[in-house]
């Protein structure tokens, strides 16, 4: 066999819920390797999935395009919401090619390395823990021919012996303590972006019970130095044009010398080149200050993620996350008159949670969404060797429902393997909770995820929303509306629109007090923006050969039929709430008058978590509203007395571009 290349690397994301993941996702952790392996001349690549393993004949068409790349050796990057996934496709390239050498690596192949190896034979060699040079090294022996001798010599990895019918676990190969000294990851080789993950750093030293992460990475915190970090900025924008960037670390503000360091740095360079980057991190609530938010601000960040977890200081203490959640709402407050972004992410389903604890969440993601937010909610998900794992792995429990944070659609054969390993897929069984039943938890952080696609309803009501959260207890205030809802037997998605008439019903108590009328109407479009963006994910998922590029025919004409995308919807409102929008974010709303009237806005999905909007003339809308499947004649025929075939054919050539008609010859 003539080889093109050393090794196929393969990540972990295979199968995600979104599926502009699977064409743009690609993790820092197998750039560093291709580009440690580029530097030991290897041939190397990483490979894009081109489509969602959904069935037997994806995993087929999949490793026969790996197989037809003509490696000699496939690693793969391995998560815990992927492991079945990873395995599947393993095993259909042993099929295959049963000389093929299959390397597994990452978190999950780390820790369940000899449990991997001992149920499936189609794996041959894990390597644990950071394996920047460890992996040049076994590539090194395989392309030459390898020894038992050569294999005893890697440190952290784990093999067969056959012969001895054994398992062979060599000592740790520890972490890399200079980051520096890595080469810069291959970001050539990322899709076309317009934002790029940065590699800052590694290891966070805290001891969270739910979190396998610090483990990983031998729990100590290390950065590149702030020069480092900027050449690799300056490097992504001369290749590529990049300005935006994702620090990816998962404590990136630990040390807040560096940071300042960093900040000052950022500075002097945007000075000096006329260039300005804007970029987003992780941190811990209590490792930030004002001062520090305003340096990273004039520094060029954008975004912030904070894992609060929970808004119960007994949970706090229990899963050793220890925040203090008042002050938790002192950093959102800070952040929101900086104009930083933020997401407040929460779990719930810890085995000692009581409703008072609930209640105190609940209560925590409303405090902080009133702020500003943008909060986020999961079940908790059991990964292998965290403590939590560790005290209750004997107490797991499996029913089918998994946690919400893997964003990951899960095949038939995925929940067969699921179901009869528990050991090699803990992650997705659970711990048995008293407070309240596992349905509901999954309801009520369902809702709580789709509450960040309200970001304007929420700012509109915020005022009055922090004033009304202590009066009532949220938990059962949720939990009782879905549970009326799911009564109902209403078609759809219940926990949308349980959230949905929930809001509309308390903007309609708030209107007594005072609040602005156009304020419901805010609320129809958000919630017609969230309705289309989920059927678009849906859509994607049960046609993905429907994922095009959407190109307009130079000229419509009777031979072209136009149908209909079903992925927008109209709507007429009594406010121009464009306009009130924009008032609203430059804080001039209070001083206007609102005018009523009648105002036509065309809504479409254009990904699977966004959706645009735009004002319609009379004509426009007369056009779309009469859509029923007809040939570009009849529209013509129908409006010619209110719009000319020219004004028309650009009409329609733009409602093609945006998604509103397909073209059926």
């Amino acid at each position: 066999m003539l080889y093109t290349n050393d090794i196929i690397l393969i990540p972990p994301i295979l199968n995600p819920v979104y599926s502009q993941h699977i064409e743009r996702f690609m993790p820092l952790g197998l750039l560093a390797l291709a580009a440690n392996l580029r530097l030991n001349h290897f041939n190397v690549q990483v490979y894009q999935p081109k489509k969602r393993l959904l069935n037997n004949n994806d995993y087929k068409t999949l490793s026969s395009d790996i197989l037809d790349q003509r490696p000699r050796i496939i690693g793969f990057s391995t998560w815990c919401i992927s492991y079945p996934a990873s395995l599947r496709l393993a095993q259909n390239i042993k099929f295959l090619e049963p000389d093929m050498p299959v390397v597994f690596g990452g978190p999950q192949a780390s820790i369940l390395d000899k449990e991997t190896l001992a149920k499936y034979d189609f794996v041959d060699y894990i390597l644990r823990g950071e394996a920047d040079n460890t992996l040049v090294d076994l590539v090194r022996i395989l392309t030459n021919g390898k020894s038992r001798e050569d294999l005893e010599n890697i440190a952290g990895l784990t093999y067969r012996i056959p012969f001895r019918n054994t398992i062979k676990q060599n000592e740790d190969a520890g972490y890399i303590e200079n980051l520096n000294s890595l080469p810069i990851p291959a970001y050539d080789l990322i899709p076309k972006s317009k934002v790029v993950k940065l590699d800052v750093g590694r290891g966070c030293p805290f001891k969270c019970t739910f979190c396998t992460t610090s483990h990983y990475f031998s729990r100590s915190y290390r950065v590149k130095s702030a020069s480092r970090i900027i050449q690799e900025m300056d490097l992504c924008y001369q290749k590529n044009g990049i300005k935006s960037f994702g620090f990816a670390h998962d404590m990136f503000t630990l040390n807040k010398n560096f940071v300042f360091e960093l900040c000052k740095s950022l500075n002097t360079y945007y000075k000096k080149t006329g260039v300005r980057f804007k970029w987003s991190c992780s941190a811990r609530p209590d490792c930030v200050s004002e001062p520090l938010l305003k340096a990273m601000k004039e520094a060029g960040c954008t975004d912030i993620f904070f894992g609060v977890e929970s808004g119960s200081e007994h949970i706090q203490k229990i899963i050793r996350k220890n925040l203090k959640v008042r002050e938790t709402y002192k950093i959102a407050e800070v952040c929101s008159a900086l104009g930083i972004r933020y997401v407040t992410s929460f779990m719930c389903g810890f085995p000692e949670e009581t409703r008072a604890d609930l209640n105190d969440t609940m209560k925590a993601i409303l405090e902080l969404g009133a702020r500003g937010a943008k909060p986020q909610m999961a079940i908790l998900s059991v990964l292998p060797d965290t403590p939590i794992h560790n005290a209750c792995n004997d107490r797991l429990k499996y029913d089918g429902i998994y946690s919400d944070f893997s964003s990951y659609v899960l095949t038939r054969e995925d929940k067969r393997m699921i179901k009869n390993d528990p050991v090699l897929f803990g992650s997705f069984y659970y711990l048995p909770v008293t407070s309240t039943t596992r349905e509901n938890l999954l309801s009520i952080s369902r809702m709580v995820n789709d509450l960040r696609d309200f970001p304007i309803t929420l700012r509109m009501i915020s005022a009055y929303l922090r004033k009304d959260i202590d009066n009532n207890s949220l938990f059962d205030l949720f939990e009782n509306k879905i549970k009326h809802y799911r009564k109902e037997k209403r078609p759809g998605y219940p926990e949308l629109y349980c959230l949905i008439e929930g809001m509309y019903d308390y903007i309609a108590y708030l209107e007594g007090k005072g609040l602005p009328v156009c304020v419901k109407e805010i609320l129809y479009l958000e919630a017609i923006q969230k309705t289309l963006s989920t059927k678009l994910i849906q859509e994607h998922i049960n046609h993905p050969e429907r994922i095009t590029k959407r190109k307009s025919p130079t000229r419509i004409d009777s031979n072209i039929r136009l149908k209909s995308t079903g992925l927008w919807a109209l709507i007429s409102t009594g406010y121009r709430i464009s306009s009130i929008i924009k008032k609203y974010d430059e804080g001039k709303l209070s001083n206007t008058k609102l005018r009523y009237g009648v105002y036509n806005y065309l809504v479409v999905a254009q990904s699977e978590r966004k959706s645009m909007y735009t004002r319609l003339t009379g004509s426009q809308y007369t056009i779309l509203q009469s859509y029923q499947d007809k040939m570009s004649k009849d529209l013509l025929n129908t409006v010619k007395v209110d719009m000319d075939e020219k004004e028309l054919q650009k009409f329609l050539k733009r409602m093609i571009k945006i998604g509103v008609f397909r073209v059926e010859e």
